[in-house]
């Protein structure tokens, strides 16, 4: 299973998804948020691979995430962020950092997980943690770390906090 649909348009410079309903919503107030946010994500990605330890191959993908209050996520198994497109470009920020924040966690094995039957246990550091979302150990790093790496990304790219300021 892959975080890639047929339907994606991949740019394999960048490593950027973009999903296809995404790219083609035919809401123009959408559109320009996801056309915003990848200009964001094409400017802070380099800057965040050299901030963190990523994974090589990370993908991003840029896509209407259809879950209740999910913004993004981080697929350990293809390493592959998704996050919303449809977020204001200085919320997108944090939240390509949050879970870029995850990216690292898994590359560097402190966060890791395993199926135990039908249920996946995710391990903070070895040590198995089942306790509820915004407890979790991970979560509470990529909490404290996303808006700080957010602002850094901006200081680091020009004319980004042009681009925040109008998205």
């Amino acid at each position: 299973m892959t975080v890639i649909q047929k339907t994606d348009i991949v740019d394999l410079d960048t490593r950027i998804i973009l999903s296809y309903g995404a790219k083609y919503t035919p809401n123009r107030f959408a559109r320009h948020r996801v056309e915003t946010n990848l200009k964001i994500a094409e400017l802070a990605l380099p800057v965040l691979r050299d901030t963190l330890d990523l994974p090589e191959k990370l993908w991003t993908r840029i896509a209407f995430l259809k879950a209740r209050n999910l913004n993004g996520r981080y697929w350990d198994y293809c390493t592959a962020a998704e996050v919303d497109g449809r977020l204001d470009a200085a919320f997108f920020l944090q939240v390509l950092c949050h879970e870029l924040v995850h990216a690292e966690q898994y590359k560097t094995g402190r966060l890791s997980w395993k199926a135990h039957g039908r249920k996946n246990v995710n391990y903070w550091d070895g040590v198995p943690v089942i306790t509820e979302y915004r407890k979790q150990p991970w979560e509470i790093e990529a909490f404290a770390r996303q808006e700080k790496l957010a602002d850094y990304v901006a200081t680091k790219v020009p004319g980004i906090y042009d681009i925040l300021a109008v998205g």
